[in-house]
């Protein structure tokens, strides 16, 4: 059983951090970005890889959750920046 919005948050703050990410990257503070994030998402539950396409068959249903998931990770890194735990 995979959380697809999972996988994106993880991808989305590799990405981030290839980049240069301008926040702290810390084992705590992307554990709690990750946290924060995947709370404020719906869970999108599929029984693996190969069922992802039945559920979300549509490239543009993905474009969408991913600019959504997107705007979510900025929103939990502002909140976790403000209020680190280390």
């Amino acid at each position: 059983m995979i959380n697809l919005n999972e996988r994106y948050v993880a991808e989305i703050l590799e990405q981030l951090i290839e980049e240069g990410a301008p926040f702290c990257t810390c084992e705590n503070c992307l554990t709690d970005i990750m946290v924060v994030t995947l709370n404020s998402l719906p869970p999108r539950y599929v029984a693996d890889c190969s069922t992802m396409n039945f559920f979300y068959p549509s490239k543009t249903i993905e474009i969408e959750s991913r600019d959504m998931i997107l705007k979510q990770v900025f929103e939990s890194i502002k909140l976790v920046s403000s209020n680190p735990r280390h």
